[in-house]
């Protein structure tokens, strides 16, 4: 009977664990489908259209993308740097030397270097040479220091605002070798200046202010010309427009009398499609040295239309008081006379149209041509102490004038400008106006900020 119950026992358990078993569905097969048809696909060439030239950036969008803040560079771990990539290494300074013919010896040198949040810059040169013919050696010895600061954001007004500052010295000594005795001379140029260019609540401000002192040493005595300067400029931009106002001071005590300069108005552009329109206008008052009072009103207008991505034309039309000061002549003609007047040119009329060929980012040929009608030209003519003095003439000049620039590299430019002129005394005078070239060429190279090619035929 017991084994009866332990066979039945075990038949059960195999009945019940075969029943478990999963059993294996039979295979699924899919029909085939193929889908067949026909579509044309139809555009009307209506929707067609022409690329159109992107719309230029203004300047409170330029200004947001070019922070004036310096961002720090991404550091790259330098086990992940291939050891064969060569590498580059730029100075922080220069020295050169030239010698020339005439015993002509130049020597310059720079330096820069950053620390807490300034650049520093310091040039200097000295240049000497006996001279092309008797009694025409000179030497001269010019300093420059520059040291350029951005203002943290902490700052409320001048926050993310760019400070810099130049103080220059310049001298020179040299003969008035026109004459036998050769009298001597020297000049003695320093100026200081102060600049911030910045944004606060959407207005853009610029303001300069600074002080120049000229000595001029010489047989007779010794004049000076001392000045204090300055401008202001605001501006805020309107949808594509920037409209502004501006003042500038330019006051000079040239050998104890007032020689001033003051103007003050507004200026706007307006950008629209492929226009740039720009425009000033101000008032105007100077104080020559003779101490006649000049009044004026300047205006000027500039419109530059972008045919297409290959040709610019731009136009130009002005007219107002020109500054001017007994330094910025002497420092342009070292043999101006010592008893110079100092008068203020007025541009009655003055237009200019010119057509701009830029093939490529790096190379522009531009062709024009200017007309205009001015008093109070300063024009040199030769004394008997063997300097210059200015005679202020009106005078009507058309010039025809073609340019070119070229960037060879990052670091190397060469330009060069040629311009016929004409120019003639609007009174009965049939006399030709001196010191005008009828025909001038010029080619200028740089390399890294340097001229190391500069040649005029005129």
């Amino acid at each position: 009977m017991f084994q009866r119950v332990v066979i039945f026992v075990f038949l059960l358990f195999c009945t019940i664990a075969s029943a478990q078993q999963p059993s294996s569905p039979p295979p699924l097969e899919l029909p085939d489908i193929v889908i067949s048809g026909n579509e044309k696909v139809d555009i009307p060439a209506g929707t067609k259209q022409m690329p159109e030239k992107p719309k230029p950036l203004s300047k409170k969008e330029l200004d947001s993308l070019n922070s004036l803040e310096k961002q720090p560079a991404l550091l790259l771990s330098l086990g992940t740097l291939h050891d064969n990539l060569s590498k580059k290494k730029f100075s922080n300074g220069f020295l050169r030397g030239e010698f020339g013919q005439f015993i002509s010896p130049v020597i310059s040198g720079g330096y820069g270097i950053e620390s807490g949040g300034y650049n520093l810059n310091a040039l200097a040169g000295y240049a000497s040479s006996t001279g092309h013919i008797d009694n025409a050696e000179f030497s001269k010895l010019n300093i420059h220091l520059n040291a350029d600061y951005i203002a943290p954001d902490k700052y409320v007004f001048f926050g993310g605002s760019k400070t810099e500052t130049t103080l220059d010295f310049n001298r020179k000594s040299y003969n008035l070798y026109a004459l036998a005795s050769a009298p001597e001379r020297t000049t003695t140029d320093f100026s200081v200046k102060i600049g911030v260019n910045g944004d606060y609540n959407g207005f853009g401000y610029s303001a300069v202010g600074g002080w120049a002192g000229l000595g001029l040493s010489n047989t007779s005595g010794t004049i000076s010309d001392n000045a204090l300067n300055g401008h202001l400029s605001v501006q805020q931009q309107w949808n594509e427009a920037i409209v502004g106002a501006r003042v500038m001071l330019d006051l000079h005590t040239f050998n104890g009398r007032a020689v001033n300069f003051m103007e003050a108005g507004g200026f706007g552009e307006y950008v629209v499609n492929n226009w740039t329109l720009k425009g000033i206008l101000a008032l105007q008052t100077a104080n020559t040295s003779a101490g006649i009072t000049q009044g004026g009103v300047s205006i000027s207008g500039k419109a530059e239309y972008r045919l297409n991505p290959l040709f610019t034309f731009r136009g130009e039309v002005m007219s107002g008081l020109r500054n001017n000061s007994f330094r910025e002549m002497i420092l342009r003609n070292p043999y101006l006379s010592d008893s110079s007047e100092i008068n203020f040119t007025r541009t009655h009329i003055s237009s200019k149209v010119a057509m701009i060929y830029h093939p490529t980012e790096a190379l522009a040929l531009t062709a024009g041509v200017e007309y205009k009608i001015a008093s109070n030209n300063p024009l040199m003519l030769s004394t008997m102490s063997g300097s210059f003095t200015p005679i202020y003439a009106e005078i009507a000049q058309l010039q025809i004038y073609s340019e070119c620039a070229w960037t060879i590299t990052s670091k190397d430019e060469l330009s060069s400008a040629i311009a016929v002129t004409s120019a003639r005394f609007t009174g009965e005078s049939t006399a030709s106006v001196p010191y005008i070239p009828a025909f001038l060429f010029t080619v200028i190279g740089e390399e890294n900020g340097q001229n190391n090619l500069a040649h005029k035929l005129q």
